[in-house]
């Protein structure tokens, strides 16, 4: 089966890049936030192919599907909060999350907080699962647009590049698109350590300096 359906999504892809134009692939990314099966990474790769061979302003372009993605997670995100637990055993959301699905995305919300919804941005086959459930987790809008929306500055740039600068080759561009995807992913969690690292240290550098200049030797219990 997965097989026929990567068969499947090559060939809607190839439909896509010879009849399609960036107002229907826009679409087509919204589309996906209520519950229509269509793959985003693939359609924000050909929106950068069409923006190259259609000569667009590709920064006008990217800012369009940067913003069309967040409407459509917001979508998905709305629809767990609004309707709760319910809404996952109506089509199509409950073929998006199968029992173990739902069990698996729980527990990494249970293990990584609100900083799984910027996980699940890296998660193709996860991330309309993970996002749905922050609704239905209660989560706050603003938290979840926060971090959906700073992975988001990350992959959709990076894919919609690579579909624009490789656009003549994309039997190769689509073959990383996974791998690269996994190696985004690290790099950022590996930045994020690094900078939450570097700002503990300069507050506690800062705090030292501030006890100093005060006339309290660090450590000395405060009067």
């Amino acid at each position: 089966m997965l097989t026929v359906l990567k068969r499947v999504s090559a060939s809607v892809f190839d439909d896509i890049l010879s009849y399609g134009s960036i107002p229907m692939l826009l679409a087509g990314i919204l589309a996906a936030g209520v519950g229509v099966p269509l793959p985003e990474d693939g359609l924000l790769l050909a929106t950068g192919v069409l923006t190259h061979r259609n000569a667009e302003t590709w920064w006008m372009v990217l800012i369009a599907a940067y913003i069309a993605v967040l409407v459509a997670d917001s979508m998905i995100f709305g629809a767990g909060y609004i309707f709760g637990d319910p809404i996952l055993k109506r089509r199509p959301f409950r073929w998006l999350i199968t029992p173990t699905r739902r069990e698996r995305v729980t527990r990494i919300f249970h293990e990584r907080g609100a900083f799984a919804v910027f996980i699940g941005r890296f998660i193709s086959g996860m991330r309309g699962a993970i996002f749905i459930t922050a609704g239905t987790e209660r989560m706050s809008f603003r938290t979840f647009l926060f971090w959906d929306a700073l992975a988001a500055l990350i992959t959709i740039p990076v894919v919609f590049g690579l579909g624009f600068v490789f656009h003549a080759r994309l039997d190769v561009v689509k073959e990383m698109l996974s791998t690269a995807q996994t190696g985004i992913a690290v790099g950022a969690a590996i930045l994020l350590v690094g900078g939450y690292f570097l700002w503990a240290r300069q507050s506690r550098r800062a705090a030292t300096a501030a006890a100093l200049a005060a006339g309290i030797e660090p450590g000395d219990p405060a009067p």
